[in-house]
């Protein structure tokens, strides 16, 4: 596990594209950004991060140094609260009962006039 501090942003990326949305980027002090996401949830509009926009914080995780993406696992606040991401569960409900495929119609062959 890695843990790197510095300021959170969340800025409106990609404007106008298929992918926009707000991403976490961490700027840390050398003014190195890293591009955070959590596992299971895609990074464009994850509402996780907006309530840090603009706190100096340290994100845990492990880094991808390839890409510059960080897989976040706690952020740890400058009050020395560790909060730790919730993995989003998928909604368990009674199961849909399908009804039987229909047998396709013949086809009628219509006569050219």
């Amino acid at each position: 596990m890695t843990t790197i501090h510095g300021i959170l942003e969340c800025p409106l990326l990609d404007h106008g594209s298929k992918s926009e949305g707000r991403r976490a980027i961490l700027t840390d002090d050398d003014g190195k950004k890293y591009k955070l996401y959590r596992a299971g949830i895609l990074p464009y509009g994850d509402p996780f991060f907006i309530p840090y926009d603009g706190m100096h914080i340290g994100v845990t995780g492990s880094l991808e140094e390839e890409t510059g993406n960080f897989l976040v696992t706690s952020l740890l606040l400058e009050d020395g609260t560790e909060v730790f991401p919730q993995t989003p569960e998928i909604p368990a409900g009674e199961p849909i009962e399908l009804p039987p495929p229909r047998k396709p119609k013949k086809l009628i062959k219509k006569k050219n006039k």
